[in-house]
């Protein structure tokens, strides 16, 4: 061991650069007797480096000799070593093996314990897997309730406030927008493929037949029972041919990690909007489903009606005649802002004499433009003459032109 040691530290003297002579020419140098002295300095530091090396390595000899020889049982100790070894030397040679080789065993034992001790380590993850996996089915299943019971409470709001030219229905994750978003982000890069050419239609028809099973927890279960059960896949539907593609692009690593995302996500509730005539038949529903899409002043119309029904707090409208067809305004508009504003405090900007006159306006301010801003012209009831002068100015265009008209009209 003392020998080894000395070596390695020889060697790393050795390995030392050794300091550079002189140049020719040196001696014609600026101060070249200070470069010269320098030089032989270094040199002679270098000497005494090394002196002082071998002078450590012999004293570290001595002192590992002098901690040998000073213990009384050494000599005894190294004479069993000694025998140990002659033991197994005879033991190799008894079994055929080198010595060299038992070093060559003695080191795949340690890499097979090395292995056995990561194997044991792989283990108990597999089994902390195991135990995660078996939780995911009840934390997924306590997942979809909450999704219901939100549900619940959305379609609970929604009953509440029917009246009788609007009706307003909730569709457990029917907003078809929000599944193609969702779906969107699961589509193959290359949508050259088969799979990728089908993708829209696959959601398509996936959302379809979630939509056609009410007890299904969401979108994202159906195409689990797609894959695990291919029977429940809708006839003619292209999912049936690319099951196996379906599943092996969403076990891909990188759809892998969107799609376990997926799984977990809501989508939005349809809330869905119809609007009656005054018959009793529909006008249509905001979503278009039945084929009829309520117009731009028919979905103004359902919107008022619900704003008017729902609560007990004062409620300011800006116009609300925009959009909306005089006949509505007389015949459906006028009579619930009478029957509203008995219960709550309307505050409306108009330029329709229909809302402050036949809905029984109690408080009127009338104002006219005046440098870009409003000027107040009258304010009181319609008892009041000023009042009653400045509706028929400014909604009418004047007591001429309401005249005109109703003679117009043959009244």
């Amino acid at each position: 061991m003392v020998q080894a040691d000395a070596e390695k530290v020889r060697a790393v003297l050795h390995g030392l650069d050794e300091p550079s002579e002189l140049p020719m020419g040196a001696s014609e140098w600026p101060h070249a007797d200070r470069f010269k002295e320098l030089s032989s300095k270094l040199l002679q530091a270098r000497e005494s480096l090394r002196s002082e090396i071998e002078a450590a390595i012999a004293r570290y000899a001595d002192a590992v000799q002098n901690a040998t020889e000073a213990d009384s049982a050494w000599p005894e100790i190294r004479e069993q070593l000694q025998t140990a070894e002659a033991k197994f030397l005879d033991a190799c040679q008894a079994k055929g093996v080198q010595p060299a080789d038992v070093s060559k065993l003695q080191e795949v034992d340690r890499q097979r314990a090395a292995k056995q001790a990561e194997l044991d380590a792989k283990q108990k993850q597999l089994t902390a897997l195991h135990q995660r996996t078996a939780s995911l089915a009840p934390a997924l299943a306590k997942l979809h309730g909450i999704w219901r019971q939100q549900f619940d409470a959305r379609r609970t709001a929604c009953d509440s406030i029917q009246n009788a030219t609007t009706l307003v229905s909730a569709g457990f994750m029917l907003d078809a927008q929000a599944f193609e978003s969702i779906w969107e982000r699961l589509s193959p890069r290359d949508s050259r493929t088969r799979l990728g050419k089908n993708w829209v239609e696959i959601g398509s028809d996936l959302f379809s037949a979630f939509a056609k099973t009410p007890a299904a927890a969401s979108p994202w279960e159906t195409l689990v029972t797609w894959l695990s059960a291919p029977e429940g896949i809708p006839q003619g539907s292209p999912a049936a041919s690319l099951r196996s593609d379906l599943a092996k692009h969403l076990d891909t690593p990188d759809v892998r990690a969107v799609w376990e995302k997926v799984r977990l996500t809501r989508v939005d509730d349809l809330i869905d909007v119809e609007l009656k005539r005054p018959d009793g038949t529909s006008a249509g529903r905001m979503s278009g489903e039945g084929g009829k899409v309520l117009s731009e002043g028919q979905r103004n119309t359902a919107l008022l009606s619900l704003i008017l029904a729902e609560g007990s707090g004062p409620i300011v409208i800006d116009q609300p005649e925009d959009e909306l067809d005089s006949n509505y305004i007389f015949s459906d508009l006028v009579p619930l802002l009478r029957q509203t504003k008995n219960t709550r405090q309307l505050i409306l900007a108009t330029h329709n004499a229909n809302l402050p006159v036949n809905a029984d306006a109690e408080l009127i301010y009338a104002f006219d433009a005046q440098d870009g801003r409003g000027r107040k012209r009258s304010e009181g009831g319609l008892d009041r003459a000023d009042v009653t002068r400045a509706v028929l100015d400014i909604m009418e265009g004047s007591e001429k032109a309401f005249k005109q008209r109703s003679e117009k009209y043959h009244f």
